[in-house]
């Protein structure tokens, strides 16, 4: 990437396009990197892993106190149901990465997987 901005730079005297292709690369980068990402909520019988993009947690099972759905964080105001694990002390995770504007969805089926693994209706 580095080398297709020094060309264009020596091909062109116009900085303003030369960095309006390098910030879409780095957008297009970024989005194609994000849709190669791991599967988000993982559970099993000890634990609840939630990865992201950055940072992968994990949380047992014996340190969750109440699972459920609420409304996840937009740029664009759009009303994004997303799955949240509290933790008992006091806590709350988010699996912003898993995400819908409809219900039911894949985020009802996490909450109501994790609420049958800690023995909850």
């Amino acid at each position: 990437m580095a080398l297709l901005m020094a060309s264009l730079l020596v091909r062109t005297s116009n900085v303003a396009a030369v960095a309006f292709v390098g910030l879409g690369l780095v957008f297009l980068t970024a989005a194609a990197v994000r849709s190669w990402q791991v599967p988000v909520v993982t559970m099993d019988d000890h634990a609840v892993v939630l990865r992201t993009f950055i940072r992968t947690r994990q949380i047992m099972w014996s340190d969750v106190r109440d699972v459920g759905v609420t409304r996840g964080s937009s740029a664009a105001l759009l009303p994004w149901r997303v799955p949240y694990f509290e933790k008992t002390d006091g806590v709350v995770v988010t699996a912003d990465d898993l995400r819908s504007l409809r219900e039911p969805s894949v985020v009802d089926e996490v909450v109501t997987d994790a609420r049958r693994r800690l023995g909850r209706p």
